[in-house]
């Protein structure tokens, strides 16, 4: 999964500009504060998790964009299913640069304020955190690690 670290950043600025007609600029990670999470989970020769999280301004912006709408008119159901398709799209991609017989889940995306995400017999694999104007959103990889047998 070493090479997924090399392709994560490279994808997501192509995603981004290529997507949205907007910069992301890749930071040193930090903190995040997320209301939405995107996820979508990989299976067969690599299993694990994409999670795309991004507060609810810059969810707002991608969600009009990709819609071809007005900020203001983005519904709540727009800015889910946007962010569900940009962690679908990066699943998709990164399944692609690992050139492997891989499926990929429907996203699952998760909307609030205040809420924890935990993905059980997991570990992180690569992340970077983005800029994009005066907001931040980052992009994770999870492997699956089977639970051990003792």
């Amino acid at each position: 999964m070493k090479a997924l670290q090399e392709v994560l950043e490279p994808t997501i600025i192509d995603i981004w500009s290529s997507l949205f007609s907007l910069e992301a600029v890749a930071e040193p990670t930090a903190d995040l504060t997320a209301t939405y999470v995107g996820c979508v989970h990989l299976a067969g020769v690599v299993s694990g998790t994409i999670v795309v999280q991004c507060d609810a301004s810059l969810a707002r912006l991608v969600a009009a964009r990709m819609f071809d709408v007005a900020q203001d008119e983005a519904s709540e159901d727009d800015i889910r299913d946007a962010i569900g398709e940009i962690a679908n799209i990066a699943a998709g991609n990164l399944k692609a640069a690992l050139s492997t017989r891989t499926t990929v889940s429907l996203p699952l995306v998760v909307h609030g304020s205040d809420f924890g995400t935990h993905l059980p017999n997991s570990r992180l694999v690569a992340s970077r955190t983005f800029s994009c104007g005066n907001d931040r959103f980052s992009v994770s990889v999870y492997e699956h690690v089977p639970p051990s047998s003792g």
